[in-house]
């Protein structure tokens, strides 16, 4: 999928019953292979390399299913998503 199709996509309303439940969002930065022994030996102050660079788009998620994109940021000292775009194309 191109920015130009995420752009132009579109996803219906939900009815006003609905507007109130709760949606789990993910904010998804990277995804990472590690072997089973990796993830054992994982310790305190390990770092992981994400691949993502400063500045790059990254996914807000729900059901799996991409509905935003942005741009990590800083709020009152808080990790923050700022959203670029989203599936009804605003940017």
């Amino acid at each position: 999928m191109t920015t130009d199709d995420f752009n132009q996509a579109s996803l219906p309303a939900p009815p006003a019953a609905f507007e109130d439940i709760p949606v789990l969002v993910r904010v998804e930065i990277a995804t990472l292979t590690l072997s089973a022994r990796e993830c054992a030996q994982l310790t305190a102050g390990d770092v992981l390399r994400t691949g993502v660079r400063l500045g790059q788009l990254v996914s807000l998620r729900t059901g799996g299913v991409v509905v935003a994109r942005g741009e990590l940021c800083e709020l009152d000292g808080d990790l923050a998503l700022r959203i670029l775009e989203t599936q009804q194309g605003d940017s």
